[in-house]
């Protein structure tokens, strides 16, 4: 055995390699790659026959054990095994990532790159890993440490993170606070079990909603007290996932937050947010129309023109990426397995990050066509009567909805690491589900997932087939609000 290798390959009793940060064994099993530092050694405990001999201690009745050395399992800390898992699995950083595609983890990255301490932060950080932990490592005491970390963070944020404090915080303390909160709706998540849920819309019900209202009470005042400053990696992810989240519950947008440039956004990564914002408002004022049985046909025109002219915003988005961001065509085996492959058809990029650029914009593409159907569908549109128009604007939707479906379903196996390409052989791909899909890969995914996963526009196979991986990817990821995706209380929309 190398002598440079982990201790968790000490204890499976096999060859390590040695790699850095994570070597080859840990990667392909998954497992917590934990060094010598974060492990305590083995313990040998000794029975001590004298204390018998004197008498000072009774003699147990029953057979004697073979041997007065017993060898206990290592010491290892839960706390730094869950840890370095976490670290290790979830916060890869790719340096080339464009920023508009990057998930709440990032700001748990950019924190860990400060070098700052903060006992919150540590507690959050702890109950989230520990929690991950126990699900994908099934060890259920790591469940039990993650709530104990959980409650004594919840005694610390009550003490620290109150209204008077967040009003007369510093700059530095913003950043503390929110990621923070983020962490804690990400534990929520983790830790949220489908069986447990009485509502036949689950994600309702999240813990997590309300650390996202909390976060964004916190923004506002950064937003007010701190219009003139820069605004850290930590503000502008915690906004971005925000609006993710307005999209999916629904939530109308306050007026302080609708504008990207006041947090720092420029270039393609305001366009993309400018089109985050009018999708949040889009989908809230669908669903309001919905609820609303006297209304007024213009208005319900005037929604579906709106949702045509941000598709089109949306096309013009898509057509200015980079070219080093595009992908390639490639046909895939008919054996490749078809829990990783939905289509034939598989779309390669130069880099997984830009493939989960692609991800993003074909979800977004997806619900906006999705609304514009629905509006026609259920007769909201008055030139319903105009068949010619209607037929051409149906047939428009249907078609655009079946190639972005297809599109989505094309570009997923490459973001999620299935598919290695060969620099030097042209168009050559090979399958690669020998090893777990990386955790780094699929938080990327998820929210897109979660988006299209319940469209009722795409045909049934291929909502299947998102929410059958869905699922799956909660399971890689510890996600227990995910793995609901894999169950009929699934109708998140």
């Amino acid at each position: 055995m190398a002598r440079t290798g982990c201790q968790t390959c000490k204890i499976r009793r096999i060859k390590c390699d040695g790699t850095e940060p994570i070597c080859q064994r840990c990667a392909k099993s998954r497992r917590a790659c934990t060094k010598d530092s974060p492990i305590k050694p083995a313990r040998i405990s000794f029975h001590l026959e004298n204390e018998y001999a004197s008498g000072g201690t009774k003699r147990p009745r029953g057979p004697r054990p073979r041997t007065s050395l017993s060898l206990l399992r290592p010491a290892s800390d839960i706390l730094s095994q869950a840890v370095t898992y976490y670290f290790n699995h979830y916060l890869d950083h790719f340096e080339d990532t464009p920023t508009f595609s990057a998930c709440m983890s990032e700001c748990v990255t950019e924190w860990k790159t400060t070098e700052r301490n903060s006992r919150m932060v540590d507690l959050a950080t702890s109950a989230v890993a520990l929690g991950i932990f126990s699900h994908t490592q099934q060890y259920p005491p790591a469940a039990r440490e993650a709530v104990q970390s959980y409650s004594r963070l919840l005694g610390v944020v009550r003490d620290k993170i109150s209204q008077r404090a967040i009003l007369g915080c510093d700059k530095e303390s913003f950043d503390e606070f929110l990621i923070t909160i983020v962490v804690m709706a990400w534990y929520e998540t983790v830790m949220h079990q489908c069986v447990n849920v009485k509502s036949r819309d689950p994600m309702k019900s999240m813990h997590s909603w309300s650390h996202h209202d909390g976060a964004l009470a916190i923004l506002k005042v950064w937003s007010k007290k701190c219009k003139d400053s820069p605004p850290t990696s930590i503000i502008k992810q915690t906004r971005r996932g925000l609006l993710r989240s307005a999209i999916s519950r629904n939530y109308m947008l306050p007026d302080w937050v609708r504008d990207g440039s006041r947090f720092g956004e420029e270039g393609l990564d305001l366009k993309f947010d400018a089109i985050l914002v009018q999708v949040a408002d889009l989908k809230y004022a669908f669903k309001a129309l919905g609820r609303d049985e006297g209304a007024d046909p213009s208005l319900s025109e005037k929604i579906y023109n709106q949702a045509r002219d941000l598709d089109k915003q949306c096309s013009r988005w898509g057509e200015n990426l980079p070219d080093e961001w595009s992908y390639e065509s490639r046909r895939t085996p008919n054996l490749w397995p078809r829990t990783d492959f939905g289509n034939p058809t598989a779309y390669v990029c130069s880099r997984h990050t830009y493939a989960a650029v692609w991800v993003q914009y074909f979800a977004v593409q997806l619900l906006i066509n999705n609304i514009r159907l629905n509006l026609l569908q259920r007769s909201f549109i008055s030139f319903k009567n105009h068949d010619a128009r209607y037929r051409q604007y149906f047939e428009e939707c249907q078609i655009q909805l079946k190639t972005l479906a297809h599109d989505l379903t094309c570009i997923i196996p490459f973001s999620l690491g299935r598919i290695k390409t060969n620099s030097k052989v042209l168009d050559s791909i090979t399958l690669n589900t020998k090893e777990e899909i990386p955790p780094s890969l699929a938080l990327p995914v998820v929210w897109s997932l979660s988006v299209v996963s319940s469209l009722d526009g795409i045909e049934s196979e291929q909502q299947l087939w998102f929410r059958t991986l869905l699922a799956r990817l909660g399971r890689v990821l510890g996600d227990g609000a995910l793995e609901c995706a894999g169950t009929d209380l699934w109708t998140h929309s």
